[in-house]
């Protein structure tokens, strides 16, 4: 079996390359230390036919068998949090209790609460007492919490409980005032999260770890969420904030993170661990954000009597209101994890602008949404999708948005914004039948001499458009010339078309129409406009280009 420090090298190799000297840096250990793993992890991986480590340079992993490779990694993991599972459930357990239940080697067993301890201390620390055996001390909330959370990341551990294990639902309607406490829970938790943590509070109280009732248990879960929702938090974070001086919508931010707190109490998240890579690029941009949201969370968690506030998400928060610019694209985000939802909308507020963002986490709150909002995008995780098969998905990810998924919505958008500016600009009294000359640029003159005539652009917006085609800026998109500049005009764009009576060969192409093409200079998002021009027009046929209703609904038709 590895050591644990062998496997974190293993995972970080498996995301990036590293010289020897980062990862003793990474892992507080010699080089000489770090050496001799390589070595040991190299030996291993050949041995089992999975890969190698290439050193020629920094240490990098090379993988023939993705698969088996990440199996190990989930079963190591595995048998480290069944200890844990063990730990909360029982009040106490001897070494000889958990090397019967995990069927581990003591040796393995010791080195596990290490690791543990060391990983997680901010949230607990098992001890040992002659006469008392291993045990963990908790409060009862925390102990139900953390095992609830506990078999939320790792459901394997789920599959080897007895199903008579679970709270019945005869059980539930013959305490009315539980009744009546579980139904609160709906909006700020998924059923799933609900179900585990009566069955946390059921394994605890079975194994007598517990003496809390389950109407207790909740009730105390109430009073913290009450206390939350009465926090003046526009106060605090005005004081706060005098400190780092970042600009933010100090109601809207904590508008959004009272409903953070709520959920945190209502199901807090401890072993999601997909959140720390991708932020790390975020602290790096937003350092006083976080050093703020540090502060907050403690004061936070000490005055809610909380176990832990994670001030990462409460940093990601506090950065989203530096963002809450105008935007004008709607859409939806369906993603029911909450600590993924909150990193892909960071990203996107980030990488797309002109965007209105709405995350839901339950196909009530979409149903909702789309009644309320003029929807134009539905993103949803790959992992839901078979719960939203009714309505039209635009967009499908998996998991943490990557940068081609971010490439690809920032595309859709653009089009959304195109599409809809062409229904604002173009109309019928922007499209002219022309008798024109067989001299393209004799054509093009008289053309612009009618939009100047009618006032619909300047002398000098005609004159740099003709200068442009002169010096052999010409684009032909299809059977259509696309003369264009940049112009200071109010819209982000403006089209004017021309259809020819008879065909113009320019450039060795028949050109059946000129689409006269005006961009603002300042509307920077509309740089992909001509791209999507292309995209619509380039297979058009001169039927297409000869009358408006043809050829509107060809700038407007999906792909």
């Amino acid at each position: 079996m590895m050591t644990n420090r062998q496997v974190k090298i293993l995972q970080l190799l498996m995301d990036n390359s590293y010289s020897g000297a980062e990862l003793a840096h990474l892992l507080n250990a010699s080089r000489r230390t770090i050496i001799r793993d390589i070595a040991t992890i190299d030996y291993w991986l050949e041995k089992e036919k999975i890969g190698n480590i290439d050193t020629s340079q920094k240490y990098k992993l090379q993988v023939n068998n993705h698969y088996q490779l990440e199996t190990f990694i989930q079963e190591l993991q595995l048998k480290q949090y069944r200890v844990l599972y063990y730990l909360l459930v029982y009040p106490a357990l001897s070494n000889d209790d958990i090397a019967a239940k995990t069927l581990l080697p003591k040796k393995n067993i010791d080195e596990i609460i290490y690791y543990l301890n060391q990983k997680y201390n901010y949230l607990f620390m098992i001890r040992k007492k002659v006469g008392k055996g291993v045990y963990l001390s908790l409060t009862t909330q925390d102990r139900i919490d953390l095992l609830a959370s506990l078999l939320f990341s790792f459901t394997r551990l789920q599959k080897e409980i007895p199903r008579a294990s679970y709270v019945s639902k005869k059980f539930r309607l013959k305490n009315a005032k539980l009744t009546q406490l579980l139904k609160r829970r709906s909006t700020l938790e998924s059923q799933q999260q609900l179900e585990l943590q009566l069955l946390s509070w059921q394994l605890c109280w079975t194994h007598d770890s517990i003496q809390y009732s389950l109407t207790e248990y909740f009730e105390e879960k109430n009073l913290r969420i009450q206390k939350a929702a009465q926090l003046n938090l526009v106060k605090i974070l005005v004081r706060i904030n005098q400190g780092y001086r970042v600009k933010i919508d100090e109601h809207a931010c904590a508008q959004m993170l009272i409903q953070h707190l709520k959920r945190t109490i209502s199901f807090p998240n401890y072993f999601d661990e997909t959140v720390t890579e991708p932020l790390k690029a975020l602290k790096a941009s937003y350092p006083f954000s976080f050093e703020l949201a540090e502060e907050l969370a403690q004061g936070l968690q000490d005055y809610l009597k909380i176990l832990y506030i994670d001030s990462q998400y409460i940093g990601l928060y506090i950065v989203n209101a530096q963002h809450l610019a105008s935007q004008s694209v709607h859409a939806v985000m369906y993603e029911e994890r909450h600590s993924i939802s909150n990193i892909n909308e960071m990203l996107l507020k980030e990488q797309v602008k002109n965007l209105i963002l709405h995350v839901v986490h339950s196909v009530a709150e979409l149903n909702n949404c789309v009644k309320k909002y003029p929807i134009t995008l539905l993103l949803v995780d790959k992992m839901q999708l078979v719960k939203v098969a009714d309505v039209n998905t635009t967009y499908i990810f998996n998991g943490i948005l990557d940068h081609t998924d971010l490439v690809k919505i920032k595309n859709i958008v653009d089009t959304a914004l195109i599409r809809a500016e062409i229904k604002n600009v173009f109309n019928e009294h922007d499209f002219f039948y022309l008798n024109n000359d067989v001299n393209f640029n004799f054509t093009l003159q008289n053309a612009l001499k009618i939009l100047s005539t009618q006032h619909l652009i300047t002398a000098k917006q005609a004159n740099a458009i003709l200068k442009r085609e002169a010096a052999g800026n010409q684009l032909i998109i299809g059977h259509l010339s696309v003369p264009h500049i940049k112009a200071t005009i109010d819209e982000p764009f403006r089209l004017f078309y021309f259809r020819l009576d008879n065909a113009i060969i320019l450039n060795k192409v028949k050109v059946y129409g000129i689409l006269i093409v005006l961009v603002n200079s300042q509307a920077s998002e509309y740089t992909q406009l001509f791209a999507y021009l292309y995209g619509q027009l380039k297979h058009a046929v001169p039927e297409v280009l000869a009358t408006f209703r043809n050829l509107n609904r060809a700038l407007l038709m999906a792909p």
